[in-house]
């Protein structure tokens, strides 16, 4: 696989619109023009953009237009290291992946898969950004070393950014678009699609992405009612409540799942 074989789509409030996620999404296009050829879509969503009705339905348009093989969608608020697209590459090399994910850094202790190191995050409204790139990747070479390289460690997994093969994004198609317009519990409906589709998620837990973390404030009191109306939805759709932490992480059950769409079990002999 080369970088002109992948796509990577980012869904974003408009710096205009979100101050904080401006400074982050300049760091996560910054690392990428450092560390990428290939081409990088932002999807714009929110307020004052071309894509008001939230993040899934952003991302999906501009996926529906990528000619590409492979994509791969990333928060904007994840910064790239150097060497980053070769693990996954390995990755999907060596194993036959349609899917897989890098594991990630976070300045604050959050999922179990994540590692916690602070290399600064983007700031507040009153203050500066303070986030050392160069502490991040002195710290993700020092990382593979320990990770006994050339061999790419992997274990069930699934979290943003996702490195999924096309024609398996098209065939589960993509986000479902009723989680809009906050999007939250998106991600995990997707997971779970891929899942029913027969594809086994895959974190790749030597190749590391730093993640700043909640600078869209999904998780913000005001977004409450949003968030629990979402998970409504996905109990609705699926017969089930989505799985917790640390499960949902990992591999979570299908067990009593009502939502068996015409592509089960699709790539399940891949």
């Amino acid at each position: 696989m080369k970088q002109s074989e992948l796509t990577i789509l980012i869904p974003s409030f408009s710096p205009e619109h979100h101050e904080l996620t401006g400074r982050a999404l300049s760091f996560c296009l910054e690392s990428l023009k450092e560390t990428f050829n290939g081409e990088v879509i932002v999807a714009y969503n929110g307020e004052k953009t071309p894509y008001p009705v939230g993040q899934c339905a952003a991302t999906n348009r501009v996926a529906k237009e990528v000619k590409t093989e492979w994509i791969m969608v990333s928060n904007n608020d994840m910064t790239y290291p150097p060497g980053w697209f070769n693990l996954l590459k390995e990755a999907v090399d060596n194993w036959g992946l349609l899917c897989a994910s890098p594991n990630l850094v976070e300045p604050r202790k959050g999922a179990p898969p994540f590692i916690e190191h602070f290399c600064g995050g983007v700031g507040t409204m009153d203050g500066p950004p303070d986030f050392d790139k160069q502490k991040f990747i002195k710290f993700v070479e020092t990382y593979s070393e320990h990770e006994n390289r050339p061999e790419t460690v992997i274990e069930d997994g699934f979290n943003m950014p996702l490195f999924i093969r096309k024609d398996v994004w098209d065939t589960v198609g993509g986000y479902d678009e009723e989680y809009d317009p906050w999007g939250s519990n998106s991600d995990s409906d997707l997971q779970y699609k891929l899942m029913v589709a027969g594809v086994n998620p895959t974190r790749v837990r030597s190749a590391l992405v730093y993640h700043f973390s909640n600078t869209s404030g999904t998780f913000h009191p005001d977004h409450r009612d949003a968030w629990e109306e979402n998970w409504r939805y996905f109990t609705k759709k699926w017969g089930v409540e989505r799985a917790s932490s640390p499960e949902i992480w990992y591999r979570p059950s299908l067990e009593g799942i009502t939502f068996k769409p015409e592509w089960k079990d699709k790539y399940a002999n891949n």
